[in-house]
């Protein structure tokens, strides 16, 4: 199986991963900027799915 198949699954998890350690690190007003890091990521993992 090649890696760009895996690509958007491996995207998913490490920005998942991502920004579950900076919700920890953070502020609690400052948490907005994860759920729009988490956004961005899906957007681009379906982007990058359609094509």
């Amino acid at each position: 199986m090649p890696i760009g198949d895996l690509a958007p699954e491996l995207g998913v998890l490490l920005t998942a991963v991502a920004t579950l350690l900076l919700a920890m690190v953070l502020p609690k007003r400052r948490h907005g900027l994860c759920g729009g890091l988490a956004i961005a990521e899906l957007a681009v993992t379906a982007s990058v799915t359609i094509q």
